[in-house]
């Protein structure tokens, strides 16, 4: 059963990986399903893996679509990776974006405990960091495709209407 729900999962990710290559978003380089974030000085083992990752030049998205597990989960993980990040004078600003689908065992004060977390990361890394949440009720990769699509392209306009 575990691997059945699993390769869904990896097809699910991949069918949303090929619609964001065709979205004209060429300023990032689109890497996923399940990519290894490096975590310096930890065991490679230990590195955690993103659903998907989408990095430009300044730039780093990362996107967890979560099916009935605790979004919050999907956040701490990238905690070391965010010290390590934001260490650097320089580095890139990062937007986390958590798409979950609630089920029966992760309830929905989950939602407000990830914005809650969200905030404090917020808080800590000075605007260098941001996140949003979408919660999914159906399964279908061009729409999750396109609602990420359009979380990448309101930062972009966002930091040219800033910048001028």
């Amino acid at each position: 059963m575990y691997e059945l729900v699993e390769k869904r999962r990896d097809w699910f990710l991949r069918e949303v990986i090929k619609n964001l290559r065709t979205s004209k978003i060429y300023s990032y380089q689109i890497k996923g399903p399940d990519y290894q974030v490096e975590w310096l000085g930890i065991s490679k083992i230990y590195w955690p893996k993103a659903d998907i990752w989408l990095e430009s030049t300044e730039k780093i998205i990362i996107v967890e679509i979560d099916n009935d597990s605790d979004p919050v989960r999907s956040l701490i993980k990238y905690w070391p990776v965010f010290q390590e990040q934001f260490r650097e004078k320089g580095s890139k600003n990062i937007l986390f974006l958590e798409i979950c689908k609630f089920g029966s065992t992760v309830g929905r004060g989950y939602k407000e405990l990830f914005v809650f977390v969200g905030e404090q990361f917020k808080d800590l890394y000075s605007k260098r960091f941001d996140y949003q949440f979408l919660e999914r009720t159906e399964d279908d990769s061009k729409k999750m495709a396109r609602w990420i699509i359009s979380r990448v392209r309101a930062r972009l306009i966002r930091k040219t209407s800033n910048s001028s």
